[in-house]
């Protein structure tokens, strides 16, 4: 099983040495010189530093492990990041291994023939599937089909509890899955029984196992035969996948089965962690917190027809002297204030922090009188955070065609307030009047362009 081998510079991404096995994979001869070529031109064609590159948590002191699908090769790899010393300064060192080479090279040591066509056309199931979740639903499908069982699980344990997070079942067998939700270690015992971390188990005690299920109150179908194994990533295990009732016949194909794919469904399992990270940030705005304007964006083309809603528009007073004055730490720390204000009065997934001082907050289902009340409530909680926002607001039902003319009048509204406060004219005034006056021609450029007047 050949390892794919990359050094490159961490400061300016400049490779420095690429193995035969990782160039065979990427189309590249062994004497092709990469002298000053990017890695992220290289080995992901693209233009830019990938938004997933890891060389900010690298260390000397151990590997970064993770997956990585790679669009271009097709392929799944296990990659291990570290720094290694060369010429005087770290360069960053990456290994990494096909998944589909690592769990052959297993089937290959222990499995026999059966078990190894099976896995193979299991994990090439698996990765056709784009989405995490409907890998793993995939693969616990045909590990179910494969082995006749009536039912397929996987179960995730925290510190505390242990929940069922995944499952597949024959027609006609009720599904568990509800019933199983953050059970008490201390109650879950049964479903540990026997267990040895790095060996299949394979429980053959029904009556044993039924009634210990029944004494700690984990509903479940009537076992008659249990095969089971521990999920683990580097040796740590975070919880087990179970086949219930395998056909007679398939207990043995069972045990070499699921002792090769475990370890793929494990590494699913991790690489829909990284999934989800990596949306949440793709979502989140990483100074404040809050929701970003691409994610914005999104809620706008969800929200159910027919239904009213409020933009609210906010905006930073002066932050430009916070900046010049106290520098842009105290400018950053201000806007995180600003944003915890309005979450105090919107839900977090409902702010958005759509410029460098500009928020939205969106409320859904209410009237003229609820979003008053909300506006009060936003100028309270920025006086006890100890900053100062312009707010505008407009009430539209959805679906709103131009998402951006709603922005640009709601925006209107805003600098309207931000005028206003600066003559001083709205001192102790809670909420924006509920008739304003109409807006000019130019109006809203020239306060874009000169708010200060």
């Amino acid at each position: 099983m050949d390892e794919r081998v990359a050094m490159s510079d961490p400061d300016t991404y400049n490779l420095v040495y690429l193995n035969k096995a990782l160039r065979h994979d990427l189309g590249l001869t062994e004497d092709e010189d990469i002298t000053g070529k990017k890695c992220y031109e290289v080995l992901e064609g693209a233009k830019s530093p990938c938004e997933f590159c890891t060389n900010e948590r690298l260390s000397r002191d151990y590997f970064y492990k993770w997956v990585h699908h790679d669009a271009r090769t097709g392929q799944d790899y296990i990659m291990r990041d570290t720094l290694v010393p060369w010429r005087g300064k770290n360069y960053r060192f990456t290994s990494s291994t096909c998944l589909k080479d690592y769990v052959g090279k297993y089937l290959k040591e222990n499995g026999e023939m059966v078990g190894k066509s099976a896995a193979n056309e299991m994990i090439a199931i698996a990765l056709d599937e784009r989405d995490p979740d409907a890998s793993i639903d995939k693969m616990l499908e045909s590990i179910g089909e494969a082995l006749k069982a009536d039912k397929v699980m996987i179960f995730e344990e925290d510190e505390e509890n242990v929940s069922a997070t995944y499952e597949w079942k024959k027609e006609g067998v009720p599904s568990t899955i509800d019933k199983l939700q953050k059970i008490p270690r201390e109650k879950a015992k049964a479903l540990y029984q026997g267990f040895v971390p790095s060996e299949v188990t394979i429980i053959n005690d029904p009556e044993r196992m039924n009634k210990a299920l029944k004494d700690g109150n984990i509903s479940a179908v009537k076992i008659n035969s249990l095969v089971s194994r521990h999920l683990a990533i580097n040796r740590r295990s975070f919880g087990f996948v179970e086949v219930v009732n395998p056909a007679p016949d398939r207990l043995k194909d069972a045990s070499l089965l699921l002792t090769a794919v475990t370890r793929f469904l494990s590494v699913l399992i991790r690489n829909r962690d990284i999934y989800k990270r990596l949306r949440q940030l793709g979502n989140t705005d990483q100074l404040t917190g809050v929701m970003n304007r691409h994610r914005f964006m999104g809620l706008m083309q969800h929200i159910p027809q027919g239904e009213p809603i409020a933009l609210i528009y906010a905006d930073f007073n002066d932050l430009k002297d916070i900046n010049d004055t106290d520098g842009h730490e105290a400018g950053d720390e201000a806007l995180r204030k600003m944003a915890c204000a309005m979450c105090s009065v919107v839900d977090q997934n409902r702010v958005f922090r759509v410029g460098g001082d500009e928020f939205i907050a969106v409320a859904e289902e209410v009237n003229l009188d609820d979003v008053k009340e909300i506006v009060k409530k936003m100028r309270q909680a920025f006086d006890e955070q100890g900053v100062s926002a312009a707010l505008g607001y407009g009430i539209f039902k959805m679906p709103i065609d131009d998402i951006e003319a709603a922005i640009a009048e709601v925006d209107h509204w805003m600098y309207y307030d931000k005028r206003r406060a600066k003559e001083e004219q709205h001192k102790d005034q809670d909420f924006i009047p509920d008739h304003l006056p109409e807006k000019t021609a130019g109006q809203k450029e020239e306060g874009k362009e000169n708010p200060e007047q």
